[in-house]
This record gives C-alpha cells, structure tokens and sequence, in this order.
C-alpha cells in the first residue's frame, strides 16, 4: 500500500479541486493558534495573580507570579533544593495596573522585621524597600507587570499574523504586469 500524503495546497472552495500557491485560512494557521494560546496564557495568570502568589525556585534564582505581575528575584543564600509553592494573600495594594520596579538590598541591619508586616504598606514598592533594607546588596528583584508582558507578546505576534494576510492577499491577486 502507498502511502497517501497531504498537498500542501489548499482546496477551491466551490470545485473542490486543488489550487497552487493558495494558503489557508487564518483560522487554519498553526501560528494564529500559537498566539491565541499564549495570550490566553499571560491573561489567565494575570488574573491568577491577583488571588494567589504562585512561586518557584532553584539555586539562587526565584520567579513569583502574584499581584499582577511576574517577579524574579536573586537571593544572596541559594536554596539547598528545588521548590514549587502556591500560596493565597490578602492584600490592600492597587490590583489593576502596577508599575514595574527594581529592588536591591541595602544592608542597613535594622532590628524591624519588616518582612512580617506584608500588605501594611500602602504599595508594594514601599513594602519591599523596607523589607528590603535588611537584606545583603547582592539580593535584588525585578518587578514586571503582566500589563507590560502582555503587549510584549501581542504586538509581534499580531504582526506576524498582518505579514501573512498581506503575503496570502499579494499571493491571491498577483500584480499586473504591462509589457
């Protein structure tokens, strides 16, 4: 038995037959689907973020989803293994649009402990610069808002899927060549 292989030309709709150079539809296109699922994505944990403070860390290196935004953070005492956690919160900060921000410790040693008093500040910004203080210069964390994420994914993304509508458009109706 042959086997039977797929054309990679599309079918004419009223004729059923096979037209050559004709793409397929958006809707038929791997990377209309990739997109829609990655934006999906970034939505959902955005919205997961407001609820919830999803973590992950190995070695040195942390990345936490939570208050509308993707941290990552170096700690100065690397962690002996692995480690996963979800935790809920409660909290009094903005939830909509945060503004990014760049934290790094200060070595000050003052005897507060200001990581006790999570969600007391009237930012997060605020709170994590206190908490924050204690902790040695080479610690330091990256705060980045998924509302940022977003467009960051969208626009190439939605750009890729103009480029070949404007490809299939000049593939479909070819200029007019006068000679």
């Amino acid at each position: 038995m042959a086997a039977v292989q797929a054309s990679p030309r599309a079918r004419h709709p009223a004729r059923g037959c096979q037209v050559p150079g004709v793409k397929l539809a958006l809707h038929r296109s791997l990377s209309f689907w990739s997109g829609l699922l990655v934006i999906s994505f970034i939505l959902f944990i955005w919205w997961a973020s407001q609820f919830a403070m999803v973590s992950a860390e190995a070695g040195s290196v942390k990345a936490i989803n939570w208050c509308g935004g993707v941290s990552l953070i170096h700690n100065a005492v690397p962690s002996p293994h692995p480690a996963y956690r979800v935790n809920s919160y409660n909290r009094n900060w903005p939830r909509v649009l945060p503004a990014p921000f760049f934290i790094r410790g200060k070595e000050i040693k003052d005897p507060v402990d200001s990581w006790n008093s999570f969600g007391t500040s009237s930012s997060l910004p605020e709170w994590l610069e206190s908490a924050y203080a204690n902790q040695p210069r080479s610690q330091w964390m990256l705060f980045i808002p998924h509302w940022m994420i977003l467009p960051a994914a969208a626009l190439p993304w939605i750009g890729l899927i103009a480029w070949r509508a404007r490809r299939r458009r000049a593939e479909l109706n070819p200029p007019l060549i006068l000679t």
